[in-house]
């Protein structure tokens, strides 16, 4: 629904995405009143929806007025709007940089753009410092992706009982090797790296990995790769999952 709108939707999560309406000709509310309509007609469901200048206020302003809400931050409103949010609202701040700051008498984001960069910088490092500095300003110049390349694929599984019969592990393997190799062949991927998960039944685990002479999508090769990192790992204890994963993906050729 929300790609009927516009091409430019980046899924963020399960239950959320941004949209670029820059080139939508409906006004932002109107794009919005159609929205959150269409989706109570259709699945029942309210929606909260934020409109402003960038991703991270749109981000701030869907969450303003849970579960039904619509807000919108204006450029001219960014200073008044932000200033008396606790600085938590700032997706990226988790309880640990809320707790530093709160040590720094700072719990408000109005509070947080009163600091200079170079102490922010100085207390979290480079990256995490300039970001709270143009977070805390409603600074963000993240476009819309709407297509992200994949960095692996991966297959695991839980067995119903805990095993110690090595055929059965061994068999489990390749058929999570070949449905993996399957996946990245269809998409016209190639794979880099092989690496293999195990649970034990205690719930201990261990990974090992290999790097391939080049990339492949070869069932064999992925297989192949797969059962020599098993080999390198003990298995002294029943086995409660087992998993593959391939990684450094890269375009086949062919594409």
């Amino acid at each position: 629904m929300l790609k009927e709108t516009t091409a430019l939707v980046e899924d963020a999560g399960i239950d959320e995405a941004y949209l670029d309406i820059t080139d939508v000709s409906l006004t932002a509310q109107e794009v919005a009143a159609r929205m959150k309509h269409r989706i109570r007609e259709e699945t029942a469901l309210t929606c909260s929806i934020g409109i402003a200048p960038n991703k991270l206020l749109a981000k701030i302003a869907s969450d303003m007025q849970k579960p039904d809400g619509l807000t919108i931050i204006s450029e001219t409103g960014i200073e008044e709007r932000l200033a008396p949010l606790p600085v938590r609202k700032i997706p990226g701040v988790g309880p640990v940089t809320e707790e530093r700051l709160g040590h720094m008498g700072i719990a408000t984001i109005g509070q947080l753009a009163s600091l200079p960069l170079d102490r922010l910088v100085h207390d979290f490092g480079h990256a995490h410092g300039r970001f709270l500095y143009e977070a805390a300003r409603g600074q963000d110049d993240t476009p819309v992706i709407t297509h992200w390349e994949p960095k692996s694929r991966g297959r695991e599984i839980t067995f119903q009982e805990d095993t110690g019969d090595r055929q059965k592990i061994l068999r489990t393997l390749a058929a999570l090797s070949r449905e993996v190799a399957d996946e990245i062949a269809q998409q016209g991927y190639q794979a880099l790296t092989v690496s293999i998960k195990v649970r034990f039944s205690d719930f201990e685990t261990h990974t090992r990995g290999k790097t391939l002479d080049e990339a492949t999508d070869s069932y064999e090769a992925l297989k192949r790769a797969a059962f020599e990192c098993l080999g390198r790992l003990e298995l002294y204890k029943k086995v409660r999952l087992i998993g593959v994963r391939v990684g450094g993906l890269q375009k086949s050729e062919t594409q």
